[in-house]
């Protein structure tokens, strides 16, 4: 059964679910996600990342599928920075990991996890968090400690 939200049997998109309001407001967010975001399939293994403006209204969503798994640190870490060099000091983001099985997480969440945090501290870009969208919700990750 698909639970889509719909107006007049047109699926809502993640900019109508977020209804005009910041990214910033992550429990906002986390829900958005969860109502417009299919479950991931058994194979897949996909990062996205959630662009905003430095108010944190969402500009423009970019995906990369098919990611290897366990996570390959220096190949994500090129993905994100180049990310982080299109969007500069200028946006805010949110990382989305996209993963077959439950949505708390697991090691391999915590390794992109660790490399997302890394990358856009490093490249001054605002970090809005880091989500698991697996294959039962939605979950937004507590942020890691990180030491330089």
């Amino acid at each position: 059964m698909d639970t889509t939200p719909t107006t007049a049997d047109i699926p809502l998109t993640l900019d109508e679910m977020l209804e005009g309001r910041s990214m910033r407001d992550v429990v906002h967010l986390r829900r958005a996600i969860q109502a417009t975001m299919p479950p991931p399939g058994p194979r897949d293994h996909d990062v996205a990342v959630l662009i905003g403006d430095l108010n944190g209204h969402l500009v423009a969503p970019m995906s990369f599928r098919d990611l290897p798994s366990p996570c390959d640190r220096a190949h994500v870490r090129v993905l994100l920075e180049a990310v982080a060099e299109v969007v500069g000091e200028h946006a805010t983001v949110a990382t989305l990991l996209v993963r077959p099985g439950p949505a708390h997480a697991i090691a391999a969440d915590r390794a992109w996890q660790e490399v997302a945090q890394r990358c856009w501290q490093e490249k001054g870009v605002i970090d809005l968090g880091c989500f698991v969208v697996g294959t039962h919700g939605v979950d937004l990750l507590p942020r890691l400690e990180l030491v330089a």
